[in-house]
């Protein structure tokens, strides 16, 4: 989107409903994927809710979900009064494993949520694996939007907008709807779906606008505004105290503004590029550093050998001007502040995982990096390495 016509859009708040750029997004979405059943959220957690609160389960079923994820995927579980099964990943998979899988499964277990972890295609053995025993498969693709290899491989489909994501934007996702068995109870949910307030779609589209502010701020003094500008309310984070912590939200089924779904409409435009050039970096980490990994990916994972390698890396590598302020996935729920004992996560139950994030580094994809700078940080890598 052209800048100054979002900053126009953006203090243009009482047009913000105005337009028909949700019918827009779900068209765009439908020829992505192959699909009619599109229903937009305010974001990716709001649309695995719904999925969850539409199947009406009995209280206590289990969900199954990989350790290796964030409390986002957790929360709408608990929120239904579901609880989460955890199943250990892969090791170099970053992804669910089956084998895990088959040992914890109960007969309590109604539904899975598949996730595409950085963009690395899950177990596709898991779909028949769940479709033989009854189970409802929701694919999490927050991490593949665009990429249709995958979106239609289980009952239905979450998707995430996020500004981390594929999709640049700062917020919005959508539910699929896979299975047309499935879909009057999505439509009954659905039915009373309302758009957050102005002032809620006013912080989220003026947000990206203030992070590049905040870049420009002296490092001393950065984590000064960002408190300032949380404290009175204008800067959004990803995951809220409340979220961290486990709590029962009362959650409801919101939806994006249409100036919020314009966003989206405007960035898909480019999703072809945005991929490719994901794709190109992807390629050449894999190339560089002798790895097995194909793309795109949202964020290259890198596992170093040693703990303190980790944390010396990561230091480097932002001042090259990448910072990392998160670390995908540490812990094995993230982001760091989330209590696992609230999102019901029992230590040593996921071995690998557990092993994984806290080896885990995030090399970055997206279009401000350019080829030569993601050489510039396999040669800091490989130098590292002699330490």
């Amino acid at each position: 989107m052209n800048g100054l016509k979002y900053l126009l859009d953006t203090f243009n708040i009482f047009a913000y409903n105005k337009g028909s750029y949700k019918e827009k997004l779900k068209s765009k979405i439908s020829s992505l994927y192959g699909s009619e059943n599109v229903y937009t959220t305010l974001n990716g957690r709001t649309a695995i809710y719904l999925f969850l609160k539409s199947l009406s389960l009995s209280s206590g079923s289990q969900v199954a979900v990989q350790a290796f994820t964030c409390n986002a995927v957790i929360n709408p579980i608990l929120a239904n009064n579901l609880e989460p099964l955890y199943i250990d990943i892969t090791e170099g998979s970053y992804n669910m494993s089956l084998e895990d899988l088959n040992e914890k499964i109960t007969d309590n277990t109604k539904v899975l949520i598949l996730q595409h972890t950085f963009g690395v295609l899950a177990d596709k053995r898991i779909i028949d694996f769940c479709k033989q025993r009854g189970i409802w498969v929701l694919e999490d693709c927050a991490h593949t939007l665009g990429n249709t290899d995958v979106g239609n491989w289980g009952d239905a489909t979450m998707l995430s907008f996020g500004i981390e994501k594929m999709l640049p934007t700062r917020v919005g996702g959508a539910l699929i709807v896979n299975n047309p068995e499935l879909i009057a109870g999505v439509v009954d949910e659905y039915s009373e779906i309302k758009p957050i307030s102005r002032w809620e779609s006013f912080k989220w589209m003026i947000n990206p606008m203030l992070w590049r502010c905040i870049r420009l701020v002296p490092e001393p003094f950065t984590s000064g505004v960002v408190w300032i500008l949380k404290r009175i309310g204008l800067l959004k984070s990803g995951f809220s105290v409340s979220e961290n912590q486990g709590a029962r939200l009362n959650l409801t089924v919101k939806d994006i503004t249409q100036v919020l779904a314009r966003v989206a409409v405007d960035c898909l435009a480019s999703i072809n590029i945005l991929l490719s050039h994901r794709k190109q970096l992807t390629e050449l980490y894999s190339r560089e550093l002798g790895l097995n990994l194909s793309g795109p990916l949202v964020r290259y994972p890198y596992v170093p050998e040693s703990k303190e390698y980790v944390d010396r890396l990561i230091g480097s590598i932002a001042q090259l001007g990448y910072p990392f302020y998160d670390k995908w996935f540490c812990p094995v729920v993230f982001p760091k502040a989330t209590n696992l004992q609230k999102m019901k996560y029992i230590k040593g139950s996921c071995p690998v995982a557990e092993k994984t994030s806290e080896m885990i580094v995030n090399l970055p994809t997206g279009l401000n990096v350019s080829e030569s700078k993601a050489m510039e940080i396999v040669n800091l890598i490989r130098s590292q390495k002699q330490l």
